[in-house]
Order: structure tokens, then sequence, then C-alpha cells
């Protein structure tokens, strides 16, 4: 996310389940509530036209 700023979920949700992979294998479950805490956070921000879409704040 900080290099790109912007993601669409689905690519978001490929991306986290790759790096994460090499520790073990994440269920998308796992990635969405992580992502929700992150918008919670302020980490990220959904996209207000697009709500598939995120922004990276931090």
């Amino acid at each position: 996310m900080k290099r790109r700023k912007v993601m669409q979920y689905s690519d978001l949700a490929v991306a986290c389940a790759e790096q994460l992979s090499s520790s073990f294998k994440p269920d998308f479950k796992f990635i969405k509530k992580r992502i929700e805490d992150l918008i919670s956070r302020g980490f990220l921000e959904r996209d207000a036209d697009n709500p598939s879409i995120f922004k990276y704040l931090a």
C-alpha cells in the first residue's frame, strides 16, 4: 500500500495473502478484518465514490 497509495480490495487481499504465504495461509475473512482494523485506526480509508477502493493515508 505504501508504494501504490490506492488499491482495489481484490488486489489488496491477494497482495496480503501472497506476502503472508511464507508464514501462514490466511483466509480472506482474516484479511478483511485486518483491513477494517486499519481503517478504524486511520491508516486506510475507503474511496467515497467506490467503496471497493482503498487509499493509504499514513
